[in-house]
């Protein structure tokens, strides 16, 4: 018997402990993936794969492939507005010149979950029916109260605030959709690149013409 109890005991020792599927869980996962190979080599029999599942019941958390991509950017447009909000600068022209810094760094730390968010752009720039999510609008907000401000304390000209927001996230992130196309950068020179073209819009846009650091 002694023998037998030993066995036993072997066997269960050997046994995997696997840990509860859940949706947190296979987002982190897909996120992962992402990092390592982009959102295009990402299915939903990969995902499984990697969470020692079967595609089948991933099904129980997630609606399709559209659906982890989309959970994936939200999470990481939630990062992006944590960052955002610690900016704690009174002026708001300040507060644009930093957003647009840290929106181009984190595309250059991390281009293959930056490219993901590309796919679910804040509602007025991106193509419409493309998605019904109100998903990357919060991060847009931040940026666009700034602008309201700016124009509020006469630094901006008077005018639309959601148009202006538009045309400076648009500067913004062709300059952080070429940093992470492989351009050869001195060190430092993604800032100056940021600063010269924000500071001008700006500038252009009725405010100062230059913005402290």
């Amino acid at each position: 018997m002694a023998s037998g109890d030993n066995k036993l005991k072997t066997a269960q020792s050997k046994k995997v402990t696997r840990i509860p599927l859940s949706r947190e869980r296979v987002v982190a996962m897909a996120r992962r993936m992402i990092v390592e190979d982009g959102h295009e080599a990402l299915s939903l029999r990969s995902l499984a794969r990697r969470l020692g599942v079967t595609a089948a019941a991933l099904y129980a958390y997630v609606d399709d492939k559209q659906d982890v991509l989309r959970a994936v950017a939200d999470a990481g447009y939630q990062k992006r507005a944590e960052k955002y909000q610690e900016i704690k600068t009174k002026d708001p022209l300040k507060k644009l010149l930093l957003i647009s810094r840290t929106y181009v760094a984190e595309a250059q730390e991390s281009p293959e979950l930056f490219q993901l968010t590309i796919l679910f752009p804040p509602i007025g720039v991106r193509n419409a029916g493309k998605d019904d999510t109100d998903v990357g609008q919060p991060t847009f907000d931040i940026a666009a109260e700034a602008v309201k401000q700016a124009m509020d304390q006469g630094q901006l000209r008077k005018g639309d605030v959601y148009k202006t927001s538009i045309a400076i996230w648009s500067a913004v992130h062709g300059i952080a959709s070429f940093v992470i196309q492989g351009a050869d950068f001195v060190e430092g020179m993604e800032t100056e690149l940021v600063d010269t073209v924000v500071k001008n819009l700006l500038s252009g846009l009725g405010g100062p013409k230059s913005v402290s650091k």
